[in-house]
């Protein structure tokens, strides 16, 4: 086996000239900025609705979790007023089915969405809350 011999010593690598350097330098900065204009195009923040817990929520115990969430382009904003609520899976009589992502608006001003959840217990058993919104009044 051969050792290893280096061809050219970094110090013996040929010099940018001053033109070259500030070339290279721009090119850099460019390709940040595009990189930077392309993350915060691409991935603006929706509007969601403020979250919170089930509270009084009763679960529904499932056999098995659901799949993994589903892929959904979001559509233009209908209104200033609407909020983004994801798409989700909900527990039927048939098993799992998937209910797509919609704009929509809050119910009351003071209202919180409890998004869907499963929890599982330390017994094994899973239980699936389904998302529903809560109002301040409690009645309701």
């Amino acid at each position: 086996m051969r050792p290893f011999v280096a061809r050219r010593p970094w110090h013996d690598a040929p010099k940018l000239g001053p033109v070259a350097l500030a070339a290279g330098t721009a090119l850099a900065a460019g390709t940040a900025l595009i990189l930077t204009g392309f993350a915060t195009a691409c991935a603006p923040r929706l509007a969601t609705p403020p979250e919170g817990a089930h509270a009084g929520s009763d679960p529904v115990i499932v056999p098995y979790p659901p799949p993994a969430a589903r892929v959904e382009i979001v559509p233009t904003r209908p209104g200033n007023d609407a909020v983004w609520l994801d798409g989700h899976w909900t527990f039927g009589d048939g098993g799992w089915s998937w209910q797509r992502g919609a704009w929509t608006s809050l119910p009351e001003p003071d209202a919180y969405y409890a998004p869907p959840t499963t929890v599982r217990r330390r017994n094994g058993e899973l239980f699936f809350f389904a998302g529903r919104w809560h109002f301040k009044d409690a009645s309701r």
